[in-house]
């Protein structure tokens, strides 16, 4: 099998997703609520299936992964020792499942989240044979290093100001239409013709800045590494893993009540674990298109196609709506604390930006007082205006219906530090999977009592200290 061929790339796409889903239901396992809750009743059979099959399904992982690795296992460099480490390692993980299925043991605590860590090992490893592979040369391309593009930072600059401003836009206009379509019919005084406005007046500002933003990093990234090109794929890489992990920390680890070290460690883990491999397969497949000499944002979203056909553009933003409909479907089904939801917006995101960074090309330029107003006038208003009490009232329920505004709205402007008595409830209030039910026996022996006047008795259960139920 051709390395980076079609066949190869959803090899190695399924080999990472095994991965991923173990890595997954660890991640759930860790906290024992949802393992007692969720997990072990099974409320959703299909993850018990899962569990159950993941023994059989290590070994056919082991099997695909010895396919799909077979290229670089022939290589006499260190790609190649890697990749014979790697399979070693998924066979020995493949006997020890076999003998001790890791699956159905993991009930809280810190194992689950060891766990987590080898499984994003695993795909960490593919992708830093994927790195090497095309570094070094071989069979795949041409010997390279990290693109980087030829052109000046300033001539990119004004592309990926207007991809961030076009992305933005795209987003904001898409759940816009998605939230008067969920609304049909729903009685909300508060979301009239000027309520929808205010909402998408507050949602295009926000989506702005949080555009703008992304197009500054990127762009002091591109200024002070442009000349480096190894330097500048790595900032880009970093700051992308960096992005990811802070997601995965906001929305899943928190959702979870995961803390600490093992949590920072599980998220970045997981950050570096997927960029990596999405990095790595682009560099594959740049090295057989002999195309390694492209920007660092071009690796990772596409480089600009002037010729592309429109229907291939309608195609791709189509496929972006459909992911849209998709994830808000997905969590309908299950969620818990919006994770699932929020985390599918995410990916909306990143998908709309790379439609736009395809769809828009390298000869479009920007003067920089345009730039500078496109920068300064989302900041200008979000320091300027201020919801008053009919106004939060309205974007309350336009949040409701715009799970994208909900979510660029909480990163704006829900920020505010972890109190620390949170913060020591989390740390010290999770229920112990060892731990046996207390005996709740009040008395001896109950009987009819013989009092006639009979005492008030009130029994307090305190179910959670999560700010999110004690506010409601």
């Amino acid at each position: 099998m051709d390395a980076s061929s079609r066949a190869w790339t959803a090899g190695r796409l399924a080999v990472a997703g095994f991965w991923w889903l173990t890595a997954a239901y660890a991640c759930v396992a860790s906290s024992t609520f949802a393992s007692l809750q969720f997990l072990q009743p099974r409320v959703f059979p299909w993850i018990g299936t899962f569990s159950d099959w993941h023994v059989a399904a290590s070994w056919l992982c082991l099997g695909l992964a010895g396919v799909v690795a077979w290229p670089d296992l022939r290589r006499r460099d260190v790609a190649g020792c890697i990749t014979l480490g790697l399979l070693i390692l998924l066979a020995a993980a493949a006997l020890w499942n076999s003998a001790w299925p890791v699956l159905p043991t993991l009930a809280g605590g810190t194992r689950p989240l060891v766990v987590a860590l080898v499984a994003f090992a695993v795909t960490i490893g593919f992708a830093v044979v994927d790195h090497l592979a095309v570094r070094r040369g071989g069979p795949s391309g041409p010997p390279s290093g990290p693109p980087s593009g030829p052109s000046a930072p300033r001539d990119d600059e004004s592309r990926l100001l207007v991809v961030a401003a076009a992305t933005a836009l795209l987003v904001t206009a898409l759940y816009a239409v998605f939230a008067s379509a969920t609304m049909a019919g729903a009685f909300e005084p508060d979301l009239l013709t000027g309520g929808l406005l205010t909402g998408l007046a507050w949602s295009l500002i926000d989506h702005l800045w949080i555009g703008c933003a992304a197009f500054l990093a990127l762009a002091v990234i591109a200024r002070l590494a442009w000349r480096r090109p190894g330097l500048h794929y790595l900032a880009v890489f970093v700051t992308l893993a960096a992005a990811l992990a802070l997601a995965f920390s906001r929305l899943a680890g928190s959702a979870l009540g995961m803390h600490g070290v093992a949590a920072a460690s599980v998220a970045a883990a997981f950050a570096t674990s997927v960029v990596g491999t999405w990095a790595g397969l682009r560099l594959r497949w740049l090295a057989r298109a002999d195309a390694l000499g492209s920007s660092p944002l071009d690796l990772f979203f596409g480089a600009p196609r002037p010729a592309r056909s429109p229907l291939r553009s309608a195609v791709a933003l189509l496929a972006t709506i459909g992911l849209a409909i998709a994830g808000a479907a997905i969590a309908r089904l299950a969620d818990w604390d919006f994770v699932l939801l929020k985390s599918g917006i995410v990916a909306v995101w990143a998908t709309a930006f790379g439609v736009v960074h395809r769809m828009t090309t390298r000869r479009v330029r920007v003067p920089l007082w345009a730039v500078a107003l496109v920068c300064v006038a989302p900041l200008a208003a979000q320091q300027t205006l201020h919801a008053g009490a009919d106004q939060r009232r309205v974007l309350e329920r336009y949040e409701i219906y715009n799970p994208s505004f909900r979510l660029a709205h909480g990163l704006l402007h829900d920020v505010a530090a972890t109190p620390s008595f949170d913060r020591f409830l989390r740390a010290n209030t999770s229920v112990d999977a060892a731990l046996r039910p207390a005996q709740l026996d009040f008395v001896p022996s109950l009987a009819p009592s013989a009092q006639a006047q009979k005492p008030l008795i009130f029994v307090f259960v305190v179910d959670s200290l999560r700010p999110d139920y004690l506010g409601s």
